[in-house]
């Protein structure tokens, strides 16, 4: 547990460090009049003798508190107390994306798009409510253990057509996720700024890298997002043409080519997870839709294949209790039943995945592939 100075907060019980920043602290803490747990962010007492920041740090609070969202984080309440600047907030256990990307690197295709179409819901509640959240990132989007998806800090969010806080010329937000309008000083961004930042995001995660690195160079990073197009996902195995398109279009360098909003950027997105599985197979373009990835079955394919992920990795966990030194015979046969019941799970999962496939697939298509002749139609079947 991370040491602690010796911060207090009127109503808050402050326990450990969560994390810390260039303009903040966030502590874990316990709001006691409701005893429930929150995130305590706190400003650094140096930045807080700016009004520049403070009004940033204000706004975070406003902002949040405007956007009552389940892919969004859940503002409580902000206050000042002798010279300390504070902002409650909900508590998501788990980590951030770029923790979990450093963790295991890329993502699964199905697993990366859903993670997008939740942050594609966040800004669709954030457009609605006039803001531009403009600082898109793995790090400000928060993975809970219990699946939850969150976008967090909305310290750089702004109004739509707003070019009273960011003059233009000015640039905020972090380089390798700035859309090229960002990284001119545009004074009028919209939603279709945050949308690139979504596409770039999407990109990291199918591929593990960032699409025109990680920045180091400031400068030189923004020049190529202004005058190069991005990487793209063509040619990467991992990608599907539905979810290279849906890439190439929220990361075109034009803004009037991208989505004109984030409702429009969610249907692309939730399009592109419907057809996870296609297959090019000519050099025209064509494509060869996998049976398995569309149709009534889809979802339970796409569920078994879920479940089976979640079963090695449960099976990973076993193999590193296995590993350990229990110390009496029950602790010998706690990790042999933990792995049982990985392998049992895992094996339904497989199952069930088969299963799915069995069903989603046309019988003409089982038939060849197994070497045996196409199943004549059913009698009174279609044409």
């Amino acid at each position: 547990m991370k040491k602690t100075r010796r911060v207090k907060v009127p109503g808050f019980e402050v326990l450990d460090v969560l994390g810390t920043g260039a303009m903040a602290t966030v502590y874990r803490a316990v709001q006691t009049a409701l005893q429930r747990q929150v995130a305590l962010k706190v400003l650094h007492r140096g930045v807080a003798r700016d009004p520049d920041y403070r009004e940033r740090f204000l706004r975070e609070a406003r902002a949040a508190a405007r956007l009552s969202h389940g892919n969004v984080v859940r503002a409580y309440e902000a206050g000042e107390h002798e010279g300390t600047y504070w902002f409650a907030m909900e508590l998501v256990e788990g980590e951030d994306l770029s923790e979990c990307l450093a963790r295991r690197g890329a993502l699964p295709e199905d697993e990366a798009l859903d993670v997008a179409i939740e942050v594609a819901r966040a800004l669709a509640a954030a457009e609605e409510h006039g803001l531009v959240h403009r600082d898109v990132k793995p790090e400000n989007i928060l993975l809970g253990h219990d699946g939850a998806v969150k976008l967090a800090d909305l310290g750089l969010a702004k109004a739509q057509g707003d070019g009273s806080i960011t003059a233009e010329g000015v640039t905020v937000g972090t380089v390798a996720f700035l859309s090229p309008e960002q990284c001119r000083g545009a004074g009028d961004l919209d939603i279709r700024s945050d949308l690139w930042a979504l596409g770039a995001v999407l990109f990291t995660m199918v591929t593990g890298d960032m699409p025109y690195g990680r920045g180091e160079n400031a400068v030189l990073t923004m020049e190529r997002i202004v005058q190069e197009d991005p990487p793209g996902l063509e040619g990467h195995a991992a990608a599907s043409p539905a979810t290279v398109a849906a890439v190439r279009r929220l990361m075109a360098r034009a803004r009037d080519e991208r989505p004109a909003t984030a409702r429009d950027a969610l249907a692309l997105l939730e399009d592109a997870q419907a057809r996870v599985g296609e297959v090019v197979v000519d050099g025209a373009g064509g494509v060869d839709a996998d049976p398995r990835a569309d149709g009534p079955h889809a979802s339970g394919v796409r569920r078994a294949r879920r479940a089976r992920r979640r079963a090695g990795s449960a099976g990973a966990w076993a193999s590193a209790r296995a590993r350990g030194r229990p110390s009496s015979p029950l602790g010998i046969l706690a990790p042999l039943a933990v792995a049982l019941g990985v392998g049992v799970a895992a094996g339904a999962a497989l199952r069930a995945e088969r299963s799915a496939e069995r069903e989603a697939t046309p019988a003409s298509v089982r038939s060849v592939s197994s070497g045996a002749p196409p199943a004549a139609p059913r009698q009174g079947g279609g044409r």
